[in-house]
């Protein structure tokens, strides 16, 4: 057990009511709150070390009185827009770490993955909840030297097939476009930005990530070259922008036109 924390919770006692208490698991990611939140409020989800606790409101009772028996889940998350919940696995010298989709209450798993070589998992939904964006982080050589590479579920299309994205160099940060199908990658190294922007659905129907190039120089509306290092690269909604920051100035604008 970790840290322990207090929370507050607008419901009634009943037999299996959460305490005003939480224990936190050491597994636990560090950017992880003790309690997730379905969308709409009507499942909270929170990670034990016997399992994976799901409760329902109002009463917030468990979930079929009983938890998903899961040792060492290290995250979840739900989706933005419907009752669909991500947790991940890791691996050990002999096992895959395991990556599942479920959906709530009934429990149906809509998608498993398996991967090998795994340090991390961060995982990314689409605002709209079209797509989840996986960015895998494995060690790999003598030098378990990391690199990234991105898992692309497509939540409209039958069976949720998961696309393959091999990234050039190691991801720092990802970021969807907001009620768009592009997303864009940053990678920081040597002082230095790389921009990469992708297209999850270029047209009605489209099944495959299209790679839309690497952000240019000339595309800058101020005079800090994006080659040298900035950090934070976000989507302005509603326009064709990308704010960012550089150690010389905040609030920098990259035009897409």
């Amino acid at each position: 057990m970790g840290a322990v924390m207090g929370v507050a919770l607008p419901f009634g006692a009943g037999e299996q009511a959460v305490p005003a208490t939480l224990p936190v698991p050491a597994t636990l990611s560090v950017d992880q709150p003790v309690l997730q939140w379905a969308h709409d409020g009507a499942f909270a989800a929170r990670i034990l070390p016997d399992g994976l606790h799901v409760y329902e409101a109002p009463a917030f009772g468990l979930l079929d009185r009983r938890a998903l028996p899961l040792e060492g889940v290290r995250a979840v998350s739900w989706s933005p827009v419907a009752h669909h919940l991500v947790y991940w696995l890791p691996g050990t010298e002999n096992t895959p770490t395991r990556v599942v989709l479920w959906h709530l209450p009934t429990r149906t798993i809509l998608r498993t993955r398996n991967l090998f070589n795994v340090t991390d998992v961060h995982v990314h939904w689409h605002d709209q909840g079209d797509f989840l964006l996986l960015q895998v982080e494995r060690a790999t050589g003598r030098a378990r030297r990391i690199s990234t590479h991105l898992e692309l579920f497509r939540l409209r299309a039958r069976d949720v097939p998961v696309e393959v994205v091999e990234c050039a160099e190691r991801v720092d940060t990802l970021r969807w476009e907001p009620r768009g199908s592009r997303f864009l990658t940053a990678t920081c190294a040597d002082f230095r930005t790389t921009v990469r922007l992708y297209d999850a659905c270029p047209r009605p129907g489209a099944d495959a990530v299209v790679p839309l190039g690497v952000l240019e120089r000339k595309q800058l509306t101020h005079e800090t070259a994006f080659g040298s290092f900035v950090r934070s690269p976000v989507w302005r909604p509603g326009t064709e922008e990308i704010t960012y920051e550089s150690f010389q100035v905040r609030g920098n604008i990259f035009s897409l036109d």
